[in-house]
């Protein structure tokens, strides 16, 4: 039974570790993609995109609060945004990749790593609500238990 149950856990360890690794690589790519582009161009892409459905509704929530959140989203918030996923995403491939050749010191690290993020991006959240964030660190709490189990079990 003991061995049953470290297969299952190892069938949806792998795969979650997989996809923050994949998420890791994507952060740091759209951190890096982040820098380069200018706040007015993000508004535009957003207005572009939104534009078809306001004109079909015009109280379309999800699009009034895309173009609200690009019309607000200042140089400062730019500039933090891409050094937050830049580095988060870094760590997080690295992390992923270490944990999936079965490195001992990646257990506590991304345990520890996890734990920091989701204190903050909870900090973030006590300060205004967002469905993304809370989504997040669902995922991310998820993760660390996972993590926990596989390095309690040996790994």
């Amino acid at each position: 039974m003991a061995g049953r149950v470290g297969i299952s856990q190892r069938r949806a360890f792998n795969p979650l570790v997989v996809l923050k690794g994949v998420d890791g690589v994507v952060e740091t790519v759209a951190g890096i993609v982040l820098v380069f582009v200018r706040t007015g161009f993000i508004y535009m892409i957003v207005t572009a995109l939104t534009a078809k459905e306001l004109s079909e509704d015009p109280d379309d929530l999800l699009a009034k609060l895309l173009q609200h959140w690009a019309a607000a989203f200042s140089q400062k918030a730019q500039s933090f945004a891409a050094a937050y996923l830049v580095l988060h995403g870094i760590a997080k491939a690295v992390l992923a990749g270490s944990l999936l050749l079965g490195k001992r010191w990646a257990y506590p690290v991304a345990i520890a790593f996890l734990s920091v993020f989701i204190a903050y991006a909870g900090h973030r959240l006590a300060s205004g609500w967002s469905w993304i964030l809370a989504a997040a660190i669902v995922v991310d709490l998820l993760t660390v238990w996972f993590i926990a189990r596989e390095w309690r079990t040996g790994a």
